[in-house]
């Protein structure tokens, strides 16, 4: 069960975006939630979450992978990571990695 997947499981695997890449839609977004919710937990992962949302090229350029990723999603789950975003966005230091990426999920990657 996804909530079963604690952040140990995630940060001793390969990179999230990897697993996003190499895996189905449906295996990864049954399994995108314990990330997310142990991001919250544990926020000195948030890099591991955006990682996972993000595109993964230094620009966030949306590639045909990172879209049907996102196409795959439904309205309810692309809801609940741009309300994941705002908290990143919210709770870290303009000058941090993780702003600038929350920042870059939410100008027009994820609404």
């Amino acid at each position: 069960m996804w909530t079963e997947i604690s952040i140990e499981h995630w940060y001793r695997c390969v990179s999230p975006s990897f697993i996003r890449f190499a895996t189905s839609s449906e295996f990864f977004n049954y399994y995108l939630p314990s990330l997310l919710v142990a991001v919250m937990q544990s926020d000195d992962y948030l890099h591991m979450a955006l990682d996972a949302l993000l595109p993964t090229n230094p620009k966030n350029e949306p590639r045909a992978e990172w879209k049907a990723f996102r196409t795959s999603l439904s309205v309810e789950q692309a809801e609940a990571i741009v309300a994941f975003l705002e908290w990143v966005k919210e709770s870290s230091p303009p000058e941090s990695g993780e702003w600038h990426g929350a920042d870059a999920g939410l100008s027009g990657l994820w609404n």
